[in-house]
């Protein structure tokens, strides 16, 4: 568990409820925590650091990972890295995400052949990444590659619009505002293979085609 993070909080406060949010972010957390990818770390959500803007009682730690967790009563005593010490009554616990499709049950049978970056990428000494590494290797389409070209060929007509498929193309299953493009281009992968498939069909469709219009 990376921290605390509270992700709506209801305004104004009741007088009796203080609400606070403990991070590990550093003290400098902005856009470039974000950017380049690696996803270790992300800053509050704009929602959160407004509300804390506005009220006294809603504090925002940064710097304060946590160090342990004890109940006490009906409470929860936080101690952080700083050595401070919090008592509270709820825990919202962020713990984030890994990708990994071998832990999909799902995949269990295709996942030995499905392509990572780890096997078309090796990056530069000091800039590998275990998460990154894990993600698929996708093709224009969100469509999966073959580890060994020749192996799985179906798996061009598997897709992964998840999360998973940012690394290759920029884009999450789970990024709202990033929807606008890479629909179209998830819908253009899906249909154009089903076209492709059936090309001998079309083919011989149009080539028989003997209609007389006039």
């Amino acid at each position: 568990m990376a921290g605390i993070e509270l992700t709506a909080i209801p305004l104004p406060l009741p007088p009796t409820v203080s609400v606070g949010v403990v991070t590990a972010l550093p003290m400098d957390c902005g856009v470039t925590e974000m950017f380049p990818l690696v996803m270790t770390r992300a800053c509050p959500a704009t929602s959160v650091s407004g509300q804390t803007a506005v009220t006294s009682r809603t504090p925002l730690l940064f710097a304060a990972a946590r160090r342990s967790l004890e109940l006490r009563g009906d409470t929860i005593q936080i101690t952080n890295t700083r050595g401070e010490r919090h008592e509270v009554d709820f825990v919202i616990v962020g713990t984030g995400f890994v990708t990994d499709l071998a832990r999909r049950p799902e995949l269990r049978a295709v996942e030995p052949h499905i392509a990572r970056w780890a096997d078309r990428y090796q990056p530069p000494e000091g800039e590998q990444h275990a998460d990154l590494s894990r993600h698929p290797y996708l093709g224009p389409g969100f469509q999966f590659t073959e580890r060994r070209p020749g192996e799985a060929p179906y798996l061009r007509t598997l897709y992964n619009y998840t999360f998973g498929g940012l690394l290759s193309l920029g884009f999450g299953g789970a990024s709202i505002s990033g929807m606008k493009y890479s629909v179209p281009r998830l819908v253009a992968g899906i249909t154009g293979s089903l076209f492709v498939e059936d090309r001998q069909a079309h083919y011989d469709s149009l080539r028989a085609f003997a209609e007389v219009e006039f």
